[in-house]
């Protein structure tokens, strides 16, 4: 089932597909452009779209379905690559530092005695949400698509607050 899933969204009967594309290219912006990238608004995101990036006549994915300057639809299919060929490896080290710390500081809240079961419940759906959303960020741009990153974000800070008002209550 899983290989049947990355032939779907990754390979197709036609050629390459939008996902595979904005994934190689990314990898190539960030060994062309090492550490940097491009620049925000420049690769795999709505801006990149809209003013449409030089980027994509550069690298030759201009004319593959759902990449072109009329049809630009599936210009962010996904979240890494944009992740990767605006922000190049030092930002891609980041955001994964940022997921890793708020990821941490959840197990950290899990495992404190001092928690009630109220925010023990926020804590272990937060958890689920967070995972789930690592998960989903391969396929989908889940972390700038609301609501998602919307409700996402509300239920790890309810679940960090909340642990640190019953922390600094004791």
């Amino acid at each position: 089932m899983i290989l049947n899933t990355y032939n779907i969204y990754y390979k197709s009967q036609m050629g390459i597909t939008a996902r595979e594309a904005l994934s190689n290219t990314s990898r190539k912006i960030a060994r062309d452009y090492f550490p940097l990238g491009v620049g925000f608004g420049k690769f795999g995101t709505w801006y990149a779209s809209i003013n449409y990036s030089e980027y994509y006549y550069k690298y030759r994915i201009n004319n593959i379905y759902g990449l072109s300057p009329s049809n630009s639809k599936y210009s962010m299919d996904t979240f890494w690559p944009a992740i990767v060929g605006e922000t190049g490896i030092f930002g891609f080290l980041c955001y994964i530092s940022m997921l890793f710390y708020t990821f941490i500081l959840l197990y950290k809240c899990y495992k404190s005695e001092r928690t009630s079961e109220m925010n023990y419940l926020f804590i272990i759906v937060s958890l689920f949400m967070l995972v789930q959303a690592l998960i989903e960020s391969f396929g989908e741009a889940i972390f700038n698509t609301s609501p998602k990153n919307i409700l996402i974000a509300l239920f790890i800070g309810i679940a960090l607050n909340s642990n640190l008002a019953e922390k600094n209550k004791n």
